[in-house]
């Protein structure tokens, strides 16, 4: 791990993060005040949400309660909840059925 001026500037990062609007909720229910970071998909996600991608086997960090490395901070920076909606969700139509399959 770095030194405490880096985890203290990689925390300042992160609150500035937390702070942009895509990133203010829940990138699964929507919920406001994600205090987790789910680092398969680098977003930000609530305490209920964050349970569940556990049992899914993801890794979940805790903003408040966990050190985020330089290099995580960075994945982070270039995730977040709206690149991973503009990757995953929107290629999708808007509505799925049997004959769009």
């Amino acid at each position: 791990m770095g030194s405490r001026r880096e985890e203290e500037r990689n925390e300042k990062i992160i609150r500035g993060l937390m702070k942009l609007p895509p990133n203010r909720k829940c990138i699964n229910c929507n919920s406001v005040g994600p205090q987790y970071v789910c680092t398969n998909f680098w977003t930000f996600t609530c305490l209920s949400c964050s349970g569940i991608h556990r049992e899914f086997t993801h890794r979940v960090k805790s903003v408040s309660m966990s050190k985020f490395t330089t290099q995580e901070v960075r994945a982070l920076e270039q995730g977040g909840n709206q690149v991973t909606v503009l990757r995953t969700v929107l290629p999708f139509p808007s509505r799925v059925t049997c004959s769009t399959l």
